[in-house]
């Protein structure tokens, strides 16, 4: 090996080390089990990827039951493909349900943040993983009243926004007189360190480029896995 090789081995090490130093634990962050080592064994602590669907299903029933209607079924495969983004580390970092309003989308991103709550219920007292919720029309006054609060919810390990590009994303005058809109600032800085994210919204992909532009369309293509839930209103049933 001469000079030039060996000088670029090492240069490709350093790299590499400080790559994996940039990686935070929340990136990326999808649900898993919890081994331990014992005497040289790697051991099961904690079990918790094969709870996730039969959790997943009854708190969407608990959810429609809270609201005094029955459950009704929801689109083939959905629990399914929630499931496999939650816990396959080859999904992206996040999701979005897309469709008419009242076809579940509410429902089932509240029925994920609340079994992420149950799996990591002592991790998350201990704030080793943040949860948090929030409707997409309380951005704007967010960015303009508690800063601190829309800091710790665009780093929180997980993000469920509701209702996105409803009502909450118009431009907001900061306290620098530059215009900015909230939802654009939460999903560049997730986008940048693959945050999961939950959004939910009424628009189409070509309503969400029309919208947000192509740059911020572009990240989230990337970014989140699309969801259809369907095309019947359960609240009119």
């Amino acid at each position: 090996m001469d000079q030039n090789e060996k000088k670029l081995q090492e240069l490709m090490s350093s790299l590499n080390a400080y790559s994996r130093q940039q990686m935070t634990p929340t990136m990326r962050w999808k649900i898993t089990d919890l081994y331990e080592e014992c005497g040289g064994q790697k051991l099961l602590a904690a079990e918790r990827v094969k709870y996730v669907l039969p959790l997943l299903q009854q708190q969407y029933r608990n959810r429609v039951a809270m609201r005094g209607k029955e459950y009704t079924e929801t689109p083939q495969g959905l629990f399914d493909k929630v499931v496999w983004f939650l816990t396959n580390p080859k999904a992206k970092p996040s999701i979005l349900f897309n469709g008419i309003p009242g076809t579940g989308k509410t429902t089932i991103a509240n029925a994920i943040m609340d079994v992420l709550a149950v799996l990591y219920k002592d991790e998350a007292m201990k704030e080793q993983i943040t949860l948090k919720r929030c409707k997409a029309s309380e951005l704007g006054e967010m960015v303009k009243k508690e800063q601190d609060k829309f800091k710790r919810f665009q780093s929180a390990t997980v993000l469920f926004i509701d209702d996105v590009a409803f009502s909450g994303e118009s431009e907001v005058v900061n306290d620098y007189g530059t215009k900015r809109r909230p939802f654009d600032d939460l999903l560049e800085y997730r986008y940048d360190r693959q945050l999961m994210t939950i959004c939910t919204s009424n628009l189409t992909e070509m309503q969400f480029k029309e919208k947000y532009g192509e740059r911020i369309y572009s990240r989230m293509c990337e970014m989140f896995m699309i969801l259809q839930c369907g095309k019947t209103d359960y609240r009119q049933q």
